[in-house]
């Protein structure tokens, strides 16, 4: 049971590592703002008070590495694709998270991109919004919903195709492949 709980955090963790980069983006860079030199926070790391999501990646990218027991070689064919899936299973967990904390109307300087989600948060957001329209960006919302589940589903065969029946097991236990 402990060691279940302890995959299932590893996992997550592996997946938030893989997602903060993707919101960091568009910020002041790792410079920290108007700090200069390098990285400007706390023992010069990152710019986040010594947080390194690369770093952090790595190492949950060795954990999980010891935990399926893969030699080097075959780690070298399995990484990218454990990569590919935890990128996409983020994605898949971002989606429409975005907003939290924007106010409407705001002068936010990173707009979000246009997506049928944003599409359709907007849509709901006036008033006037016929019943029609919301069924369409609705629809098209459920679809690209469809797809990204569909390209989880290609990347997580694709890494199965690599693994042995134990490794597969580990992963399945972590929450990674289902």
């Amino acid at each position: 049971m402990m060691k279940s709980t302890r995959m299932t955090w590893i996992a997550a963790l592996l997946t938030l590592a893989l997602a903060l980069p993707t919101m960091g983006q568009g910020g002041a860079g790792a410079g920290g703002g108007d700090r200069g030199g390098q990285g400007g926070g706390r023992r010069g790391r990152g710019g986040r008070g010594g947080w390194d999501p690369a770093r952090m990646e790595q190492m949950m990218l060795g954990r999980l590495k010891e935990a399926i027991k893969a030699p080097e070689a075959e780690w070298t064919a399995i990484e990218p694709l454990v990569k590919d899936v935890l990128k996409k299973r983020a994605e898949g967990m971002m989606r429409g998270m975005r907003s939290w904390g924007r106010r409407r109307g705001g002068d936010d300087q990173q707009q979000e991109p246009v997506t049928p989600t944003s599409e359709l948060r907007g849509l709901l957001e006036k008033d006037d919004s016929s019943a029609e329209a919301v069924k369409a960006k609705l629809d098209a919302l459920r679809a690209e919903r469809t797809q990204k589940e569909s390209e989880l589903k290609a990347s997580r065969e694709n890494l199965r195709q690599v693994l042995t029946v134990k490794q597969e097991a580990q992963l399945v236990l972590m929450g990674i492949l289902d």
